[in-house]
């Protein structure tokens, strides 16, 4: 990631394509590709977390990020002889081929590579793999929040489409919504699900603090299966003594909650301090939020030695 090179601004120089080191310039696929065509590709978002004190990189949750970009390949019937192991190691070698020292972001992303002039992809189509990273600055040590409102497009249900599954396929939807909230002023949409009940935001889950429980939104929601609120919920019920209640809710309750808060990789923690125009809960500075905040950031650049699990060091 040097500032003199001449690549487009966060971008990374090398990147991962079908078992080779490119430049990023020659990170290309046809057109016609299922990625395209098909918007058949399944992804995943991964931080990696710069540690001055450490003088290391460390990568957050990437095994079970990665098993999840496994699990989405199965649940949409896509092929994939990368193992985990084997992804770990192209992720920390990206990393380290681009000489990563600061806070970054990787999205490794899989594919039907079969070019076809149809836009339906077969089972046994063989899938190609990219893999690339840019700096992604976190938000730690400030605590952020947003407004946000109702969006009137309701989260795809397991009718539909595979919720589970972390496809682009699925952010169509969740893109008309972010349209949306930002035309009527707001920052970020909230979803429901077609019975009403609160789902998650765009690209983030979401979750309410009510009289000591952290409420969450059951997966069979809607929701995806997020690797942040596996972190929060063990955090908020190790560290801070929360109860955790997964279950269905609606809108009316976000009103009246003590906190709500959006959560997710790459949006990490943003409190909602008005939904609807409904102004939510307490003061952010002395809250659960942001004690969740603290803690969840401590814990990505290695603070706490019992959830050193949850890293990667890219250099040692």
């Amino acid at each position: 990631m040097n500032s003199e090179s001449p690549l487009p601004e966060g971008t990374s120089e090398l990147v991962w394509l079908d078992g080779e080191w490119r430049p990023w310039s020659e990170g290309k696929i046809h057109v016609r590709t299922g990625a395209h065509m098909a918007v058949a590709g399944i992804f995943e978002g991964i931080r990696a977390y710069w540690s001055e004190e450490r003088r290391e990189l460390f990568v957050y949750r990437l095994s079970e990020h990665l098993l999840r970009l496994r699990e989405s390949c199965r649940l949409l019937l896509m092929r994939t002889e990368y193992s985990v192991d084997d992804l770990k190691e192209i992720v920390t070698e990206l990393l380290r081929r681009n000489n990563v020292r600061q806070d970054a972001y990787v999205r490794p992303v899989m594919f039907p590579s079969l070019t076809s002039s149809g836009f339906l992809s077969a089972i046994e189509c063989p899938t190609s793999l990219f893999v690339e990273c840019w700096p992604a600055p976190s938000a730690r040590g400030r605590m952020k929040s947003v407004s946000a409102c109702t969006s009137s497009w309701r989260r795809i249900s397991n009718l539909d489409m595979v919720p589970r599954a972390k496809t682009f396929a699925n952010y169509a939807q969740a893109r008309l919504a972010a349209i949306e909230s930002g035309v009527a002023g707001y920052d970020l949409p909230l979803l429901l699900n077609n019975d009403g009940y609160v789902t998650e935001g765009v690209g983030a889950g979401v979750a309410m603090v009510c009289s000591g429980t952290l409420v969450l939104p059951p997966l069979s929601a809607g929701a995806l299966p997020s690797i942040t609120r596996m972190s929060l919920t063990e955090i908020a019920a190790s560290r801070l003594g929360l109860r955790i209640d997964e279950r269905l809710f609606d809108r009316f309750e976000c009103y009246l909650a003590d906190e709500l808060f959006f959560f997710g990789t790459g949006w990490e923690i943003l409190a909602i301090r008005r939904l609807d125009g409904h102004h939510i809960g307490v003061d952010t500075s002395s809250s659960v939020v942001s004690e969740l905040s603290r803690i969840y950031y401590e814990s990505a650049v290695g603070e706490h030695a019992d959830l050193l699990k949850w890293l990667t060091p890219t250099y040692a």
